[in-house]
C-alpha cells in the first residue's frame, strides 16, 4: 500500500517536503520547497499532478522556536 506525507524541515533553508511511501521503511521524497518562515499545516491536498499545501498565518521563525519552544503570531 502506497501513502503520501508531508514534513516541515526546519534548518537554515526551511523546507516543506512531500513524501510517497510504500512502507514504512522506504520513502521517496517527491517535492521540496524552501520558506524563510514554515507555518502551520494541518493537512494537504493531491491529485495525480498537483500537491495543494495550505499553509495558515501561525509562522515560526526556527531559531526562536528552538530557543523559546513558542510560535510568533502575525
Amino acid at each position: 500500500m502506497q501513502s503520501d506525507s508531508y514534513a516541515t524541515r526546519f534548518s537554515q533553508n526551511n523546507t516543506y517536503n512531500v513524501y510517497t511511501a510504500s512502507s514504512i521503511t522506504e520513502k521517496k521524497l517527491i517535492g521540496s520547497i524552501q520558506v524563510d518562515e514554515p507555518g502551520y499545516m494541518h493537512s494537504f491536498g493531491m491529485t495525480e499532478n498537483y500537491i495543494i499545501l495550505a499553509e495558515f498565518p501561525l509562522v515560526v521563525q526556527p531559531a526562536d522556536f528552538l530557543v523559546r519552544t513558542k510560535p510568533n503570531y502575525r
